[in-house]
């Protein structure tokens, strides 16, 4: 009973598990000083507290996150003793702004986030050692504040769920909607009302509006807890949740409305997947902020969300309802990949990930936020199905992978992405969220779609349509070992379709998977006379492109793409709605040459998107405005300046991809060379700003080898030549 004195602090878990005289205890916490700042903390803390001894071996970081100094710190410690050392643990969360606790059950096994809680810290002011142990020993909830004692006294009021599987180890606690109505009953209060649970739920059985949301883990003898994950919803009569750990329907024992429901823990059996079990395991996430914890690179041993619409068995890793979190990682200064542990074997965990991968489209727009998710699913494709990652065995490769795709507008967005990942994986069964098979699906959404639907009965699904985005490693020196098999899915995906499109709308990218990704973030443009597919008829092209939720126009920097492009410091001033003009301002970001050439420049795009699918005629002076911009982008190039400004290399690039793509000699720009020569900028800046190469958020990319790092320096010195040859080239003056 924490309620007592704060000195004796007594966290069960459950009242059947017995204590063993020292507990391990795992503490997470949110730190506002920097990882060396809190490494010296932890260092004096040690050396202050009287069970140094213990914690010099137990209370030590773990896994930290690989954070920027301007980042705040996330870090885990393990403490043992956790009476006798909250006086040392006490002044370190004073700098803390929220702190979660537990228990681990057995020595060396992870506990995490059985219940989390609110440490005030520096946000509330709290300064000093004596003020957080009085904190801590009356820890509160963290949506309604009631101090919880313990999983037994959850608030006044509780629903419990509990699988219907004797053999789960599962069994779920949460709190009624209506816990709040007590906000300032106090721990003693809370405890006197544990048993009160289930025969007071018929009174708060009606419609609840707000309160507190979180839910609370029992753990059944026997098993360790290993994670928390949000609950889809569930109302009062209709016990359809699923169990996150089997699959099972949940029960519903006590009556009540379940509304938004926000933490749950699970648990898991304590055998080692060594012994021969193995139970797949559906594992979600518990919302944002573990999301943000999984982005910014810590371990963990499962991912994901929701576990509702699941298909397939294993885990299931799904990107959804995390924009905002994802929103703020992107803006980060170094943000790291997504990385997959196999913490729960030991060693490899192939046959447990033989999974379902999720694509979550939503329901917004094409290309929102495609290119996020695209890309995090590059990074599960790459770490388990490539052999370097040592994921997977040989025999126990990821075959089949279900690729879900939620929303049918986004099937032009990712079908090539699709056709990729069937050619990396074999026998791929791609299926939609309904169950079937996406090939027939798409067939019957898009005429077009009909060689992929055969090709895919025949066990592949393969690129077709003047729809498709051709992604080419134009330059083989691009590829890098972490992005290797994707780029060879890439290529070998082109090469395996049964009539490869001319996909003029496509520029010469230099990097094929950035490309995909930010043509998937920028919408989709098509040349109505690619291969003829769509007929002559303007009309038909639009009502096909209408069908698939697309638009002709340029999208613009969508806040979400200019979140993204803030990963290679390009300086996006952009902020108006309007498409033409955040195309306007995008290309023409001064490169220190003065306003003169600024408003020039506005004059050239604008001619660029006033004609836009016509050849744009450019006068004398626009072509000498374009030569100085040449200059200027060569002069950047040669010096491999950081930093410089959009429109030098996004109009270098845009004759470049002019010349090169459509094959003429003349000034002709227009839409879709705009948008080459914005793709090719952002790829030109990798290939400039850094030895490292570090597109962190395409895969595990985080320094390159010196091989790796010649093959970059070739791929330089050959795209300067070209440059150069183009450059020395006159501009002839287009007629219309």
């Amino acid at each position: 009973d924490m309620s007592a004195s704060p000195d004796s602090l007594n966290f069960d878990i459950d009242s059947e598990s017995e204590t063993e005289e020292q507990e391990s205890w795992l503490l997470y916490f949110d730190y506002a000083g920097t990882l060396q700042d809190l490494l010296d903390d932890i260092d004096r803390l040690c050396e202050r507290c009287h069970s140094d001894e213990i914690l010099k071996e137990v209370c030590v970081p773990i896994d930290f996150p690989l954070l920027a100094e301007s980042q705040p710190m996330l870090a885990q410690l393990f403490i043992t003793d956790f009476a006798g050392c909250i006086d040392a643990i006490a002044s370190l969360l004073c700098s803390a702004t929220t702190a979660s606790i537990g228990r681990s059950p057995l020595p060396g096994q992870l506990l995490v986030l059985p219940r989390i809680f609110q440490f005030p810290g520096a946000a509330a002011g709290v300064a000093s050692a004596k003020q957080m142990r009085t904190r801590l020993g009356r820890l509160s909830c963290l949506d309604c504040q009631i101090v919880c004692v313990d999983e037994t006294a959850l608030c006044d009021r509780a629903i419990r769920f509990e699988c219907r599987d004797p053999q789960c180890p599962v069994a779920l606690v949460r709190k009624n909607d209506d816990c709040n109505e007590n906000n300032d009953a106090d721990a003693k209060d809370d405890d006197d009302d544990d048993d009160d649970d289930d025969d007071d739920d018929d009174d708060h059985s009606k419609d609840a509006s707000g309160g507190c949301s979180s839910l609370m883990l029992q753990r059944r003898p026997g098993y360790a807890l290993a994670t928390a994950i949000s609950m889809p919803e569930s109302t009062s009569g209709a016990p359809s949740v699923p169990c996150p750990a089997c699959g099972s329907v949940m029960s519903e024992i006590a009556a009540g409305r379940v509304q938004s429901p926000r933490l749950l823990a699970i648990a898991l059996p304590n055998q080692p997947a060594s012994s021969g079990i193995r139970r797949p395991i559906r594992c979600v996430a518990i919302g944002n902020r573990l999301i943000r914890q999984l982005a910014l690179g810590r371990r963990c041993r499962l991912i994901g969300l929701p576990v509702a619409d699941a298909v397939g068995q294993g885990c299931h890793f799904e990107i959804v309802d995390c924009e905002p979190v994802l929103s703020e990682l992107m803006d980060g200064p170094d943000v790291r990949p997504l990385h997959i542990q196999d913490d729960l074997s030991g060693s490899r965990y192939g046959a447990a990930l033989h999974a379902a991968f999720y694509l979550c489209a939503d329901a917004s727009p094409p290309g929102s936020w495609m290119t996020v998710k695209l890309a995090i699913l590059m990074q599960l494709l790459a770490a388990v199905g490539d052999d370097q990652y040592n994921c997977v065995d040989e025999a126990e490769r990821l075959r089949p992978v279900s690729l879900c795709i939620m929303s049918p507008g986004d099937y032009n967005s990712v079908h090539c992405l699709l056709q990729s990942l069937t050619a990396a994986l074999g026998d791929a069964c791609v299926v939609h969220r309904s169950g079937v098979p996406v090939a027939a699906a798409l067939a019957a959404k898009l005429p077009w779609w009909g060689p992929a639907a055969q090709a895919a009965e025949a066990g592949t699904l393969a690129l077709a349509g003047p729809g498709n985005l051709a992604v080419f490693p134009y330059l083989a020196g691009m590829r890098t070992p972490d992005l290797h098999s994707l780029a060879w899915a890439m290529e070998a995906g082109m090469a395996a379709a049964p009539n490869p499109p001319v996909v003029r709308s496509g520029p010469p990218l230099l990097c094929g998977i950035l490309g995909l990704l930010e043509r998937a973030a920028c919408g989709r443009r098509v040349a109505p006379e690619a291969d003829g597919c769509y007929g002559n008829d303007q009309a038909d092209v639009d009502d096909q492109l209408s069908s698939m939720g697309l638009k002709r126009e340029l999208l613009g920097v969508r806040p979400e793409l200019r979140s993204l492009l803030s990963r290679f410091r390009l300086y996006i001033e952009c902020e108006e709605p309007d498409h033409e003009a955040a195309a306007a301002h995008r290309l023409t970001i001064a490169c220190g040459e003065g306003e003169e050439l600024r408003a020039k420049s506005s004059e050239v795009v604008a001619q660029v998107l006033s004609q836009r699918h016509r050849p744009c005629q450019l006068d004398d002076a626009a072509a000498e405005t374009l030569q100085r911009h040449f200059m200027a982008g060569r002069r950047v190039f040669e010096a491999k300046r950081l930093s410089f400004g959009l429109d030098s290399m996004a109009t270098l690039t845009a004759l470049a991809a002019g010349h090169a793509r459509l094959n003429c000699r003349s000034t002709v720009l227009t839409e879709d060379v705009v948008l080459a020569a914005y793709l090719l900028e952002v790829s030109a800046y990798c290939l400039l700003g850094s030895s490292h190469f570090s597109i962190s958020y395409l895969g595990h990319l985080q320094q390159l080898d010196a091989r790796v790092a010649e093959e970059f320096d070739a791929c330089l010195n050959s795209f300067q030549e070209a440059v150069k040859a183009f450059m020395d080239k006159d501009l002839p003056v287009v007629e219309e």
